[in-house]
């Protein structure tokens, strides 16, 4: 977030724990504190792989920029 310029943003393509648990309180404040904001998310979603023995995993995609009055999409 300190890294990216004022009309740049960046996107995270994560599991859903950036979401839950412990890792909220340790990365959206930071994020929302600079100034940042989630600009759009899709519904999480299953991944999976070709692996015998697939890890049950759910994912997110969340967007992040500078605080705007635009509108956001989820």
């Amino acid at each position: 977030s300190d890294y990216i310029g004022p009309r740049d943003g960046f996107a995270f393509v994560t599991t859903s724990s950036i979401n839950q648990g412990v890792q909220v309180e340790d990365i959206w404040p930071h994020i929302f504190s600079a100034g940042r904001e989630i600009h759009f998310a899709h519904t999480s979603f299953k991944w999976s792989n070709n692996a015998t023995n697939n890890a049950n995993v759910s994912c997110n995609i969340i967007g992040i920029r500078q605080r705007s009055t635009t509108s956001k999409t989820i």
